[in-house]
C-alpha cells in the first residue's frame, strides 16, 4: 500500500508539473501575442490563430486565475484600504475581460474554420462540365495568386526593409520563396488535372457511343415485335413483351443517370427527352395490342353471357369449361376489357377468380420506405378532392372518363394508387342526391356504392385495374367498430365479414382499406370535402400491422412468412391506428385477455419521447369507473417512466371482477407549443381479476395518471435529484427536489395533495425558490402517509397554469415536531428580486435564500457597487415577528458588505435586505433579498 501510495503521489506530482508547464507555455504565448500586436497592426500581418488545445487551456487558466483571485482577496480584504482594494478589483476585472474577449474571438474563429471545412466537404461538382470549368478556374486563380504574391513581395521588401534586421529580412524572403514554390506546385497539379479531365471526357464519349449502339439494337427489336405481330398476342406473350420493355426502360434510365455528373445538364436533358419519346411510342404500340386482346376477351365474355345467364353462374360451373374458357377465367380483368364495357356497377365477382400471391412476391418494402410524410401527396390529394366534388362529378360524361382524368397527373404507380384512394375516401354519399343517377356515370357508381351494390374494395380494385395497376380484393373478417378485447371472431360469423384490397406498387404488394379510411367530420350539414378527415393508417398498411385487425380467408394474403391462426388473431391486443402512428410497442402483455390472481397488474409499453400516457379502468358490465367505496379507479393507477422509452402502468384493482384497461396517449407538445387536443385511444385490455389488491390505499389526487418528471423537459426543466416517479424518504429530514432551469422566462407553481390534509394546509410545508439556474422545492411534511407534489408552469397567453409533472412522496416516518415554513412578506418571495441587477448587487456567499444551520452565527456577503445604499431587517420566528435588527452587525470592504447574524434560539428567522441608489435623493428603498434561516 505504501509503494502504491508513493507511486500515486509521484504520478500526481508529474501531472501537476505538466499542468504548470502547459499553463506557463500558454502564458508565454499570450505575452508574445501582446508584444506582436502593434507590429501586426502596422504591417497588416494576420494574427496567428490558437490551436484547440490552447483554447481549452486558456479556459482552464481563466477559471483558475479567477478562483485564485477570489480566494486571495478573501484573505486580504481586511488588510487593504478601500482604495487599494477597489484598484486591485478593477485591474483583475479588466484582465479577465481581456482574456474572455480573446477566448471568444478564438472560439468564433475555430467555429468558422470548422464550418468552412464542412462546407468544402459538402461541395461537389454538379457535372463533368462543372469539373472542367472548376479546373480552368483553379488554374487561372493560381496564376493570379502567384502574380499577387510577387507584387506583395516587392511591396513588403520596400516597406519593411528599414524596420527589420538582416536576419529577419532574409527570413521574410525565404518565407515568400517557400510560398511561391508551393503555389507553383499547386499550379502544376491543377494543369495536370485539367489535362486528365479532357482525356476522361474523350473516353466517356467513346463509351457513350458504344452504349447507344446497344440500346438502339434493343429498341429496334422491340419495335419489330410490336409492328410485325398480325395476330392477337396471348396474355403470357404480352406480359413477356411488357417485361422486356420495362427492362429496356430501366437499362436506358440507369445509364442516363450514370452519366449525370459526367456530361452537361443539357446533354442529359436531351437523352432523357429522346428516351421518353421512344418509351411513348413503345407503350402506345403495346396499348394497341392490349386493346386488341381486350376486344377478343369481350367477345368471349359476350358468348359466355349469352350461353349462361350470368357471369357468376358460369364461374360456379367452371369445372365443365373448355381450355379456352379456363384461359379466360385466368385472364379476366376489368383493365383488359374495353373502356366502353359497362362493368363499373356490376356486383362483386366470384371468389373463384381470386389471385393467390406467390411466396417470392411477399413484400420486402415497408410503407416508410415509400414515404414518411403524407405532405408529399399535397398536390395529388388536392387534385383527387377537387374531382370528388359534385361539380366535377356531373361534368364527366362517364365514370371511365373521370378515372382517366383522375390518374392523368399520376406519374408513378404510387401516385395513381394515392389518387384513387383519396378520391374514394373523399366521398360522402349520405349527402348526395343519387335517386336519378344513371349507371356508369360518376354519380351512378356512387349510387351503387351507397346501395351496397358494390363495395369500397370492389370499386377500388376496378379503378386500379382500369388505370393499369395490379389489384385484388381480399375477403375475410375484421375486428369491426365496437369490437372489444375478449370477443371471438370467426370466419363463419358474417357479422365480422369484411373486404379490403392488396395493390401492387413497383413490384411489391401493399394493403389498402378504403372503407376504414373514410372518416367524415360528424354533424356537417352540407358536403364539404375540405372539412373532412381520413385515416392515413389504412393506406399501404404493412402486413404485420393490418393483421392486428384484418384476417383474410386465404392465409397466403397475410403476406407473412409465418402466418398466424384465427386463435392467435383473437388473442392479440386490439391496437388502434394511433398506436402505430405514434410509434408505440407492446413490451409486457401481448395477449388481450389478462388473468391476475391478486389484483395487481403491471403493463409496460415502449413509448416514444414526448408522449404522455393515460389509463382508464372500467368494469365490463355497466362501464363503472369508481369502486364500491366511491373512489375513482384512476387513483389506483400509477404510470411512470421505467427507462428512456419505456412506460410502466401499475394498477391495483380493489375489487374482484372483469374490467377493461383502456390506454390513451397524446403528444404533450407540438412544434414547441402545448398540445391542447384531447388524448386518443391506442390499445385496450380485458382484465380478469380474481381477488382484491392487498394495498387498498388510493393514491393522492393528481391532475394526470403519470408520475415522475415526464414532460418537464418541454418547459426547460431537467431533474437533478429525482429522475423517478416515487420519492421514498429514508429519514425524517427535509426533501429537496432540484431541477436545472434553461427557460428563464417561464414561471412555475406547485401544489400538494395528501391523504388527510387539505391543499391549503400542505402549502405551509412546501417551499419553492430559484437558486441561480435551478428550481428548488423543499418539503417538510408533518404526517406519515402518501403525498403528491404537482408542478405546473404558466405559459404566455394562457389564463391558468398547465400541469407538467408530479411526484409520489412516501413518508414512512416524520419528526416529532414539524414547524411549517413561514411565508414571505405579502407580495414578495424568498430569493433575490429583479432590482438587484439594476443596482449592481449580487450574493457572494449564499445564493440559496433558504439557509439551514446548527451554528450560532451566519455571515452573508454581498458584492455591491459604490453608489448603492443598503438597509437590513432581521426578525425571529415570523410571522410573530420579534424584531432583532439591533443585533445585526455589518462591515463594508470596498466592493462588498458582510452581515454578521447571531442566532440565539432554534427556529425560523427572516433576514431582509433593501437598497436604493445613494446618489438619487427622495427615492425609497426597494426590496433586494429575502432569506429564510432555520437554526436547528
Amino acid at each position: 500500500m505504501e509503494t502504491h501510495q508513493k507511486e500515486m503521489e509521484s504520478t500526481q506530482k508529474q501531472l501537476d508539473g505538466e499542468k504548470e508547464r502547459m499553463q506557463a507555455s500558454l502564458m508565454a504565448k499570450l505575452e508574445a501575442r501582446k508584444q506582436k500586436k502593434n507590429v501586426a497592426q502596422t504591417t497588416n500581418i494576420e494574427e496567428q490563430p490558437m490551436s484547440s488545445e490552447d483554447i481549452k487551456q486558456l479556459q482552464v487558466l481563466i477559471d483558475k486565475k479567477d478562483a485564485d483571485f477570489k480566494e486571495e482577496m478573501r484573505a486580504k480584504k481586511g488588510k487593504m484600504s478601500n482604495k487599494d482594494y477597489q484598484r486591485v478589483i478593477d485591474k483583475h476585472n479588466q484582465e479577465m475581460s481581456d482574456l474572455q474577449n480573446m477566448l471568444g474571438r478564438e472560439k468564433l474563429r475555430m467555429e468558422q474554420k470548422l464550418k468552412d471545412k464542412l462546407a468544402a466537404r459538402r461541395r461537389q461538382p454538379e457535372s463533368a462540365q462543372s469539373q472542367e470549368n472548376q479546373a480552368d478556374a483553379e488554374v487561372k486563380a493560381l496564376e493570379r495568386e502567384i502574380e499577387i504574391k510577387m507584387a506583395n513581395l516587392a511591396r513588403d521588401a520596400k516597406q519593411l526593409r528599414p524596420l527589420l534586421s538582416n536576419e529577419e529580412y532574409d527570413q521574410l524572403l525565404a518565407q515568400h520563396k517557400k510560398e511561391l514554390l508551393a503555389l507553383k506546385n499547386q499550379l502544376d497539379a491543377a494543369m495536370r488535372k485539367q489535362k486528365q479531365n479532357f482525356e476522361d471526357k474523350l473516353a466517356a464519349r467513346r463509351a457513350q457511343r458504344k452504349r447507344m449502339e446497344n440500346e438502339e439494337e434493343e429498341r429496334k427489336r422491340l419495335q419489330e415485335m410490336l409492328d410485325n405481330s398480325t395476330e392477337t398476342l396471348t396474355e403470357e406473350e404480352l406480359q413477356d413483351l411488357q417485361q422486356d420493355i420495362k427492362h429496356y426502360d430501366a437499362m436506358v434510365t440507369n445509364k442516363i443517370h450514370s452519366q449525370q455528373g459526367k456530361t452537361s445538364k443539357a446533354q442529359c436533358d436531351q437523352l432523357i427527352s429522346e428516351h421518353h419519346r421512344t418509351m411513348d411510342a413503345l407503350n402506345a404500340k403495346l396499348e394497341r395490342q392490349r386493346q386488341r386482346m381486350g376486344l377478343a376477351l369481350a367477345d368471349k365474355l359476350a358468348t359466355r353471357v349469352s350461353r349462361d345467364d350470368t357471369f357468376d353462374d358460369y364461374s360456379d360451373d367452371s369445372s365443365d369449361a373448355t381450355e379456352d374458357e379456363d384461359e379466360l377465367g385466368e385472364m379476366i380483368d376489368i383493365s383488359a376489357i374495353s373502356a366502353t364495357t359497362t362493368l363499373w356497377t356490376t356486383p362483386t365477382q366470384s371468389t373463384v377468380l381470386a389471385v393467390v400471391p406467390l411466396r417470392e412476391e411477399y413484400p420486402i418494402r415497408r410503407k416508410k420506405q415509400l414515404y414518411t410524410d403524407p405532405a408529399i401527396f399535397k398536390h395529388v390529394d388536392a387534385h383527387a378532392i377537387k374531382l370528388a366534388q359534385t361539380a366535377s362529378l356531373v361534368t364527366q360524361p362517364s365514370f371511365s372518363a373521370l378515372v382517366n382524368e383522375l390518374v392523368r397527373i399520376g406519374t408513378t404507380e404510387l401516385e395513381k394508387v394515392r389518387l384513387i384512394f383519396r378520391w374514394i375516401t373523399a366521398q360522402n354519399c349520405e349527402e348526395m342526391d343519387l335517386a336519378d343517377a344513371v349507371d356508369d356515370t360518376p354519380l351512378g357508381v356512387l349510387k351503387g356504392l351507397y346501395y351496397t351494390k358494390i363495395t369500397f374494395s370492389t370499386l377500388f380494385m376496378r379503378m386500379c385495374r382500369f388505370a393499369g395497376l395490379r389489384c385484388v380484393e381480399i375477403c375475410g373478417c375484421a375486428k369491426l367498430r365496437g369490437y372489444q378485447p375478449g370477443q371471438l371472431v370467426t370466419l363463419k360469423d358474417y357479422s365480422y365479414s369484411h373486404t379490403w384490397n392488396a395493390v401492387r406498387i413497383d413490384g411489391y404488394w401493399h394493403f389498402v382499406d378504403c372503407n376504414w379510411g373514410v372518416s367524415h367530420i360528424p354533424g356537417s350539414v352540407t358536403f364539404d370535402p375540405f372539412r373532412f378527415e381520413y385515416d392515413e393508417h389504412y393506406f399501404l398498411a404493412d402486413p404485420d400491422v393490418i393483421i392486428k385487425t384484418h384476417f383474410p380467408n386465404d392465409a397466403s394474403w397475410q403476406l407473412l412468412l409465418q402466418p398466424i391462426t384465427i386463435e392467435e388473431f383473437n388473442d392479440a391486443v386490439p391496437l388502434k391506428p394511433d398506436f402505430f402512428k405514434f410509434g408505440f410497442e407492446l413490451q409486457s402483455h401481448q395477449k388481450a385477455v389478462v388473468d391476475i390472481p391478486n389484483g395487481n397488474l403491471d403493463i409496460r409499453l415502449c413509448c416514444p419521447p414526448g408522449f404522455i400516457l393515460y389509463c382508464k379502468i372500467s368494469t365490463v358490465e355497466g362501464g363503472r369507473e369508481v369502486s364500491l367505496h366511491g373512489i375513482h379507479f384512476h387513483q389506483y393507477v400509477f404510470i411512470h417512466q421505467m427507462a428512456e422509452d419505456v412506460m410502466a402502468c401499475y394498477v391495483r384493482i380493489p375489487e374482484p371482477g372483469h374490467y377493461y384497461a383502456t390506454f390513451y396517449a397524446k403528444r404533450q407538445f407540438v412544434d414547441g407549443e402545448l398540445n391542447l387536443e384531447s388524448q386518443t385511444e391506442v390499445c385496450k385490455y380485458y382484465i380478469k381479476n380474481y381477488a382484491p389488491s392487498s394495498d387498498q390505499q388510493p393514491l393522492p389526487i393528481s391532475p394526470a395518471d403519470h408520475w415522475g418528471p415526464i414532460g418537464a423537459s418541454n418547459a426547460g426543466l431537467t431533474p437533478i435529484t429525482h429522475t423517478g416517479g416515487v420519492i421514498m424518504c429514508q429519514d425524517t429530514g427535509d426533501i429537496d427536489i432540484r431541477f436545472k432551469r434553461t427557460q428563464k422566462d417561464l414561471k412555475f407553481t406547485h401544489d400538494m395533495t395528501g391523504d388527510s390534509l387539505t391543499e391549503k394546509q400542505l402549502a405551509l410545508y412546501t417551499l419553492q425558490r430559484y437558486v441561480d439556474d435551478e428550481l428548488v422545492f423543499t418539503l417538510c411534511l408533518p404526517q406519515i402517509g402518501r403525498y403528491g407534489l404537482h408542478i405546473s408552469t404558466i405559459y404566455p397567453g394562457l389564463r391558468h397554469p398547465v400541469h407538467l409533472c408530479s411526484y409520489l412522496i412516501v413518508m414512512p416516518e416524520v419528526r416529532p415536531i414539524v414547524q411549517p415554513f413561514p411565508p414571505p412578506p405579502t407580495g414578495e418571495y424568498y430569493g433575490k428580486s429583479v432590482a438587484t441587477s439594476n443596482l449592481g448587487v449580487s450574493t457572494f456567499t449564499h445564493p440559496d435564500p433558504f439557509i439551514r444551520t446548527h451554528d450560532n452565527q451566519v455571515q452573508i456577503i454581498f458584492s455591491i457597487s459604490s453608489k448603492v445604499t443598503l438597509s437590513a431587517r432581521f426578525l425571529y420566528n415570523p410571522p410573530r415577528c420579534v424584531d432583532l435588527s439591533n443585533t445585526l452587525r455589518h462591515e463594508f470592504n470596498g466592493g462588498s458588505v458582510t452581515y454578521f447574524i447571531t442566532l440565539n434560539q432554534n427556529g425560523y428567522y427572516h433576514f431582509r435586505v433593501q437598497g436604493k441608489d445613494g446618489s438619487a435623493h427622495g427615492i425609497p428603498f426597494t426590496n433586494l433579498f429575502n432569506y429564510l434561516i432555520r437554526k436547528e
